[in-house]
């Protein structure tokens, strides 16, 4: 007698009834759907039924599109091997559509996060620059839910012309990427030659002035302040008016080529100094090739000064 009650105590177990009311049209907003996403799940045990409408049914369609199931299908190859010992019952929409809710996300919503990160990676100070969006209503559909967002893709703390960022948008696993057409409009204060100056000129305070100028289509880096040209000279003829930058100057040499030098080798408290010849032009702080007049050895050494220059650490003999 007992056995045959636990045999039927599991027989009943194996045909716990589950009725299934399929929805017509179903929104969802995540990366997958339910059961009771699908339909209404109806059972006499609270505990099946939570089981049955909890289970995951399918991978959701992108945002803004949709898919179709047949239930028929779906309660035979889903349902029946998850719940083995349930017997279920089917009615409703015969094919619903379960379609993925989303929102529309542009470029030009996007134009705080965009300032946020300028704001912090331009090198410019805020009155020197301007952005201008090229593509404000570019868009990507993503799950009507937050999102995180960041930007990347600066390719100079100082830009000037046009430029793309990266915008990224995070949903959980899911990545949604923008690119915004960048254009920065850059009118700062730089160095600019008052008047004509001759190629081999050595350049001074009389010959340059500060000036706001549209930095927008300049493409080399150009001088800011009167430090930027002392102890250099003219490496061409530049026009008055010409903004100052690198290329158009070279280093006036304090040692020049054939030139007499002391070299110094200096250890602890004790120095010597022996004479020597430049091989090449240097400034301040170059290093350069001078020969050792006694032993005509060539020496690496560092210019100091007018006709001073010291043994490179590593030099040990002169």
């Amino acid at each position: 007698m007992l056995v045959l009650a636990i045999a039927g105590l599991i027989t009943a177990a194996d045909n716990v009834p589950v009725i299934l009311t399929f929805h017509e049209e179903v929104l969802v907003n995540d990366t997958l759907f339910t059961v009771g996403d699908l339909a209404k799940v109806n059972g006499d045990d609270p505990a099946v039924v939570n089981d049955v409408r909890s289970c995951i049914a399918g991978q959701s369609a992108p945002p803004g599109y949709g898919r179709f199931i047949s239930t028929t299908d779906f309660v035979a190859m889903k349902l029946a091997n998850r719940f083995p010992g349930v017997a279920f019952s089917v009615c409703g929409a015969v094919r619903p559509t379960i379609r993925t809710d989303y929102q529309t996300v542009t470029v030009g919503g996007l134009n705080g996060n965009l300032r946020s990160y300028l704001d912090s990676a331009v090198g410019w100070r805020p009155d020197e620059w301007q952005l201008e969006i090229g593509n404000p209503d570019d868009s990507c559909k993503c799950l009507n839910a937050a999102y995180d967002v960041s930007v990347s893709g600066l390719r100079s703390r100082y830009p000037r012309g046009n430029d793309n960022l990266l915008i990224t948008l995070r949903q959980g696993s899911q990545v949604r990427e923008l690119t915004a057409r960048c254009k920065f409009s850059v009118n700062t204060a730089v160095l600019v030659a008052k008047h004509d100056i001759s190629r081999g000129s050595i350049l001074t305070g009389n010959d340059i002035e500060i000036r706001k100028m549209d930095l927008t289509r300049f493409s080399p880096v150009p001088f800011t302040g009167f430090e930027e040209i002392t102890g250099r000279k003219s490496a061409r003829t530049i026009r008055a008016g010409t903004i100052m930058h690198q290329r158009l100057v070279v280093i006036v040499p304090v040692v020049e080529k054939g030139e007499p030098v002391s070299i110094i080798y200096a250890k602890g408290r004790v120095a010597i100094a022996v004479s020597g010849i430049a091989r090449e032009n240097g400034g301040k702080g170059d290093r350069i090739w001078v020969e050792n007049l006694n032993s005509h050895k060539l020496v690496r050494v560092i210019v100091k000064g007018k006709g001073k220059v010291h043994v490179l650490q590593g030099e040990v003999t002169i």
